[in-house]
C-alpha cells in the first residue's frame, strides 16, 4: 500500500475489528471495501485469509470470487463462487457472477445454467428470462 493513498473510515475501523478478532467474518466486508477502493491485491490477500479461517462462510468465497474478477483471473473466480453457491444453494449473488463470468468466456451453457438457478429462485424476473433466451439464441 502505498503511503500517499487515503484510506477510507470504513476500511480503518473494520481493520481495527480485524485486528482485534483475526478470526472475525468481518474480514469479508473489509475485503469488499478494498476492492469498491480499488486495493484489490489487499482485498484478496485480506479475504485469502479469512476464508482459510472460516473456510464454509459463503460470504467470503463470494467476495474472494469477485476480487478475481476484478483481477481478470477468472478460474479462480469460478472455484470461489462456485464454493459459495455450495454452501450456500439460495446465494443469488453467486449465481449471478458465476453466470456472467461464463459469459464472458463464451460458455454459453455453463452460464444458461446459472441463469437458470437465479430463475428458479426468483420466478419472473424477465431481465433473467431475455439473458437467457440470447444465450439459446431463440431472442
Amino acid at each position: 500500500m502505498s503511503q500517499d493513498r487515503i484510506i477510507p473510515p470504513e476500511i480503518d475501523k473494520l481493520t481495527q475489528q480485524l485486528v482485534l478478532d483475526p478470526k472475525s467474518k468481518v474480514f469479508a466486508q473489509l475485503a469488499d471495501a478494498y476492492r469498491k477502493a480499488g486495493m484489490v491485491d489487499e482485498a484478496i490477500e485480506t479475504c485469502k485469509r479469512g476464508v482459510e479461517l472460516n473456510p464454509e462462510f459463503a460470504t467470503g468465497h463470494l467476495v474472494l470470487g469477485k476480487c478475481y474478477l476484478a483481477k481478470k483471473m477468472t478460474a479462480l473466480a469460478i472455484e470461489e463462487l462456485q464454493a459459495a453457491a455450495r454452501i450456500d444453494p439460495q446465494n443469488l449473488a453467486a449465481y449471478r457472477q458465476l453466470a456472467q463470468a461464463y459469459e464472458e468466456q463464451g460458455q454459453k451453457d455453463e452460464a444458461v445454467r446459472y441463469y437458470q438457478r437465479i430463475l428458479d429462485l426468483e420466478p419472473g424476473e424477465s431481465e433473467i428470462e431475455h439473458k437467457i433466451e440470447q444465450l439459446k439464441g431463440t431472442a
